[in-house]
C-alpha cells in the first residue's frame, strides 16, 4: 500500500464520526489527523496537507475544510518559505466570504494567529479584530476571551501597553460571562485567565506604575493560590519582585528573589531561576554587598554553563557594574562590551526583520490590488460581451454576416483601447509606489541614524550622570567646610577680618555655580520615556545655559526677558533639555567673536512660547529651508554631522509643539518655538 493511501485510510477513519455541521467536531477532527504529522519529515508532512486540501477543495460547499487543510499547509511552508506561506494563505482569505458567519469567526481566527505567528502583528491584529466582530454577533464568550486574550499578548509583544490594558480587561470580562463552569475551569483556559491578571501587571509595570502593577500582580498570586498553581505563584513572586527593586524596598527583594530562586530549581524553570539570581545579584550591588553580588553572578553562570542555557542581557551589564565597583576596570569593559554587543545585535535583528515583514506585506498588498484591478476588468467584459451577443442574436435575422464583422471589428478596437488605458493605469500606479517606497527608505535611513545618536546620547547621559554624582560628594564636603569657616568667622575681628570676607564670599560664589552645573548635568541626563512629567521652561533654559557657560568664554552676553508667570508644560524634561541645548548651542557657535543671546518668553493665547535671538553669522534664505533636514550642516567637514536642529524639532513635535526660523544673513538668527498644549500658568 503507497504512503497516500496509507494516509488516506487513516483520514477516513479519524472523518467516520465526524458531523460535517459541527465546527467544533470539525476542526478536532482535523487536530487528530494533524497531530499524527510530528514525527514526519517535512516533505510527507506538506504532501499530506497538499492531498488533503485538494481533496477537500473539489467537495461542494467545503470551504472551511478547505480553510482549514490550508492553514496547516501554511504553517508548514512558513518554516522554509515564508513568501510562499502568505501566498497560500492570501488564497484562503479570498474564500472566507463564501462561508457563513461561524465559520467565517473561526476562519479570521486562524488567520490572525497564523500572521502573528511569522511575525505580521499589525495583519494579524486586523484579522483578529475581524473574528471578534463576529463572535460577538453569535454570542460566543469563550472564544471572545481566547482572541482578546491572543490580541492583547500581540500588543504587549508589540510594546503597546495602554492596548495590552483594554483587550487584557475585555479578555477577563468575557471569561466571567462563560456560562459552562467546565469551559471556564478547563486547564488552558485556567492559565489563560492567571495570565491576563500577570500581563495587565506587566503593563503597567513598563508604563511607570508600580502601584497598579502591584494590586494586578496581588491579585493574580490570589489566583495561583486558590487554583493551587504552585509553578504560577513563583512566577509572580518573581514579578513582584520587580516592583520592590522600582520602589528600592531592597529587603523585600532579597526575600523574594531569594525564595523564587529556590522554587525556579526545584521545579527546574531554568530560565526563571537564572534571571531571579541576575536579580538577586543586583539586590547586594545595590545594598552595597559587592562581594556577595560577584559570588552570585558566578553561581548563575555556572548554573547556566550546567543546563546548557544561554545567559540573559542583564548579566553582562550587572557584572561589568560589580567589576567597576570592585576596581577590575579592565573586566569591567569587557563586560560592557559584551553588553553593547549583544544588545546591537538584538536591535538590528529586529530592524532586519522589520523591515523583510514591510517588504512582504507591500508585496501582498500589491498582489491583493492587483487581483482585485482583475477581477473588476473581467466583470466589465462579462458584462460587455453579454450586451454584445443580445445585439448580435436579435440582428442575426437581418444581416447576419454584417453584424458578426462588425461586432468583431468594434469589440477587439474597443477591448486594446481598454487594455492601453489599464496598462497607462497600471504604470502611473507603480510610478507613484515606487516614489512612495523611496520616500519610506529615506525614512528607514533616517530613523536608523537617529536611533544611534539617540545611543550616543544616552551613553552621555550615563556619563554626566557619573560625573554629577561624583561631583556631587566632594561638593558636599566643601560646603560643609563653607558653612564651618562662615561660622567660626562670624564673630571675628581681627587683623584680616575683611580678607577673610572676600575669600568666604569668593567660595560661597564658586559652590553655587557648580551646584547649579551638577544639577544642569542630572536634568540632562535623565533617560526616560514618560511624557507626562511637570516641565517649567524657564528652569529648563537656565540648566542650559548653566552648562554651556563654558562656552561663552565672557564673549557673550545672555539677556534674559523671562515672563513674569512661570511656565510648565507636560512633556519629557530629559528631552526639553537637550532640544533647547542644541538650539543655544547653534546661536553661540553662530557668533565669532562678541555678541548677544536674548532669551524672551511669553504666553500668548494658550500658548507657551521662547524666542532665543542672536546677533551672529546668520543662514541664507536658500539653506534656512533645509536646516532641519537631517545630515544638513553649512560647518566644515569632521566639525557637525547635522542632526542637532533634526533631533530638537522632533523632540519638540513630540510635545506638539512648532519651531519657526527667522534669519538674516550677516546680522543674526531668531528662533521661535510655540507650545500648544495644556499649561499650568500662576
Amino acid at each position: 500500500m503507497s504512503f497516500s493511501q496509507l494516509w488516506n485510510k487513516k483520514i477516513d477513519s479519524v472523518y467516520q464520526h465526524v458531523d460535517r455541521e459541527d465546527i467544533d467536531s470539525l476542526m478536532k477532527s482535523y487536530d487528530e489527523i494533524f497531530s499524527y504529522m510530528k514525527n514526519m519529515s517535512y516533505n510527507s508532512a506538506v504532501q499530506v496537507c497538499e492531498e488533503l486540501k485538494s481533496k477537500t477543495s473539489a467537495k461542494k460547499d467545503s470551504y472551511f475544510e478547505e480553510l482549514l487543510a490550508g492553514n496547516y499547509l501554511a504553517w508548514l511552508y512558513a518554516k522554509r518559505d515564508k513568501e510562499k506561506a502568505l501566498a497560500e494563505y492570501f488564497n484562503l482569505i479570498n474564500i472566507i466570504p463564501k462561508m457563513n458567519l461561524n465559520e467565517q469567526a473561526h476562519a479570521y481566527y486562524y488567520a490572525g494567529r497564523f500572521h502573528i505567528s511569522i511575525g505580521m502583528p499589525k495583519l494579524g491584529a486586523k484579522y483578529l479584530l475581524k473574528a471578534i466582530d463576529a463572535f460577538m454577533v453569535i454570542g460566543n464568550h469563550l472564544k471572545l476571551f481566547q482572541i482578546h486574550f491572543v490580541l492583547a499578548d500581540t500588543y504587549y509583544k508589540t510594546q503597546l501597553y495602554r492596548k495590552t490594558i483594554n483587550e487584557m480587561q475585555q479578555a477577563l470580562h468575557n471569561y466571567h460571562e462563560i456560562v459552562d463552569s467546565s469551559e471556564r475551569l478547563s486547564l488552558s483556559n485556567g492559565r489563560m485567565y492567571l495570565s491576563a491578571y500577570n500581563t495587565i501587571a506587566l503593563s503597567y509595570e513598563k508604563l511607570g506604575m508600580p502601584d497598579s502593577a502591584q494590586a494586578f500582580y496581588k491579585k493574580a498570586k490570589q489566583i495561583a493560590i486558590e487554583s493551587n498553581n504552585s509553578i504560577w505563584q513563583n512566577i509572580i513572586n518573581g514579578n513582584m519582585g520587580h516592583i520592590y527593586m522600582i520602589n528600592k524596598n531592597y529587603d523585600s527583594a532579597e526575600i523574594t528573589y531569594k525564595k523564587t530562586v529556590l522554587l525556579s530549581t526545584k521545579y527546574k524553570m531554568i530560565s526563571s531561576a537564572i534571571n531571579n539570581m541576575i536579580a538577586l545579584a543586583e539586590v547586594y550591588m545595590r545594598t552595597g554587598r559587592i562581594d556577595s553580588a560577584a559570588i552570585k553572578l558566578e553561581e548563575c553562570y555556572e548554573y547556566a554553563l550546567r543546563h546548557k542555557k544561554s545567559l540573559p542581557i542583564a548579566y553582562y551589564r550587572i557584572n561589568s557594574e560589580v567589576n567597576e565597583k570592585k576596581g577590575d576596570f579592565e573586566k569591567a569593559l569587557s563586560f560592557i562590551k559584551r553588553y553593547h554587543f549583544i544588545k546591537d545585535s538584538i536591535k538590528n535583528i529586529a530592524l532586519s526583520n522589520k523591515m523583510s515583514n514591510i517588504s512582504l506585506e507591500h508585496s501582498l498588498e500589491k498582489e491583493r490590488s492587483r487581483l482585485e484591478e482583475l477581477e473588476v476588468l473581467n466583470k466589465i467584459d462579462h458584462e460587455r460581451l453579454t450586451a454584445q451577443n443580445s445585439i448580435i442574436v436579435s440582428l442575426m435575422a437581418i444581416l447576419v454576416v454584417l453584424t458578426i464583422l462588425f461586432v468583431i471589428y468594434f469589440r477587439d478596437r474597443k477591448r486594446i483601447r481598454n487594455l492601453n488605458n489599464n496598462l497607462k493605469s497600471i504604470n502611473e500606479k507603480l510610478i507613484i509606489s515606487n516614489k512612495e517606497l523611496n520616500v519610506a527608505l529615506k525614512s528607514l535611513k533616517a530613523t536608523q541614524t537617529q536611533l544611534l545618536q539617540n545611543e550616543k546620547m544616552a551613553s552621555l547621559g550615563i556619563l554626566t550622570a557619573g560625573v554629577a554624582h561624583e561631583i556631587n560628594n566632594p561638593l558636599n564636603y566643601i560646603m560643609g567646610a563653607y558653612v564651618g569657616l562662615n561660622e567660626l568667622f562670624k564673630g571675628y575681628s581681627g587683623k584680616n577680618k575683611k580678607e577673610i570676607g572676600l575669600f568666604l564670599r569668593s567660595m560661597d560664589e564658586g559652590i553655587k555655580r557648580i551646584s547649579r552645573i551638577v544639577v544642569g548635568l542630572n536634568h540632562f541626563s535623565r533617560d526616560s520615556s514618560n511624557y507626562d512629567e511637570e516641565c517649567d521652561i524657564h528652569s529648563i533654559l537656565d540648566n542650559c545655559i548653566s552648562l554651556l557657560e563654558s562656552t561663552l568664554k565672557h564673549r557673550i552676553d545672555v539677556q534674559k526677558e523671562y515672563s513674569g508667570k512661570s511656565m510648565t508644560i507636560r512633556g519629557n524634561m530629559g528631552k526639553l533639555h537637550q532640544a533647547f541645548f542644541n538650539i543655544l548651542l547653534n546661536s553661540i557657535q553662530a557668533i565669532k567673536n562678541n555678541g548677544i543671546i536674548t532669551i524672551k518668553t511669553f504666553i500668548d493665547s494658550g500658548k507657551v512660547s521662547v524666542c532665543i535671538k542672536d546677533n551672529g553669522c546668520g543662514i541664507s534664505k536658500e539653506n534656512i529651508k533645509r536646516i532641519l533636514v537631517p545630515f544638513f550642516t553649512t560647518k566644515a567637514p569632521g566639525k557637525g554631522v547635522g542632526l542637532g536642529l533634526s533631533i530638537s524639532y522632533s523632540i519638540i513635535k513630540d510635545h506638539n509643539g512648532m519651531i519657526v526660523f527667522s534669519s538674516d544673513l550677516g546680522k543674526g538668527t531668531t528662533v521661535t518655538i510655540s507650545f500648544t498644549q495644556k499649561i499650568n500658568t500662576i
